[in-house]
């Protein structure tokens, strides 16, 4: 449980998905936040940062529409910069080469908490999981070394094994670390079909087979 991973006085981080992906974050993320508070963190000591990857940067007004004006209102929003070079931290490399740059903020806090949605991706496998940390919150040359690796067999939607970006996604995540996942899964109309909470691979294992079996 998430009240068992924090301790008082700690700053915790949380990714949110940018405007390019619909996680229902304005529905969750007030829970989380909830819990938080319950486990003896200030809410001046929790902030969000929006897994923009390689993307432009979100508007004041985008940010709050994607977490709600309740967050919004709570807690720090940042926007991630992946050319920021004075912003990242070298974490190592991985087995395949890629240099792991993650954005300081979310390196140097306590805790780490990923969130986002689970959908098919049709080179990474799917979505979600390690995803909100790397490419969500990674510097542009690890994103670009990342998804170089496209081109390779495996590489494809709905397989994670022998999935040369996912697996070099997972190991680059792991390098830097995180404390806690939220996933959700969402059905055509943007309602949630489920919620998957705990370990970023496990519960990102069971968001994935909840995704198989709805577009099966």
């Amino acid at each position: 449980p998430l009240s068992e991973i924090v301790n008082r006085g700690e700053t915790v981080c949380m990714l949110a998905n940018d405007s390019t992906r619909m996680a229902r974050s304005e529905f969750f993320m007030p829970f989380l936040i909830d819990e938080l508070v319950a486990a003896g963190i200030k809410e001046s000591d929790i902030f969000i940062i929006f897994a923009n990857g390689s993307h432009r940067a979100m508007s004041e007004q985008e940010m709050v529409a994607q977490v709600g004006s309740n967050c919004a209102a709570r807690v720090r929003l940042y926007n991630h910069d992946s050319r920021d070079e004075a912003n990242l931290v070298h974490c190592g490399v991985t087995k395949r080469g890629t240099p792991v740059l993650a954005n300081k903020m979310a390196v140097q806090a306590d805790r780490l908490i990923l969130t986002g949605s689970v959908v098919h991706h049709f080179f990474a496998g799917y979505g979600g999981g390690r995803k909100a940390l790397i490419p969500g919150v990674a510097g542009w040359e690890t994103i670009r070394k990342n998804h170089s690796l496209l081109l390779e067999d495996g590489a494809c939607t709905g397989q994670l094994v022998g999935n040369p970006v996912h697996e070099d996604l997972l190991e680059a995540a792991q390098m830097v670390g995180s404390d806690f996942l939220l996933n959700t899964v969402l059905n055509e109309q943007k309602a949630v079909l489920g919620f998957f909470a705990g370990d970023m691979v496990e519960a990102h294992l069971a968001a994935c087979a909840l995704v198989d079996q709805v577009n099966g």
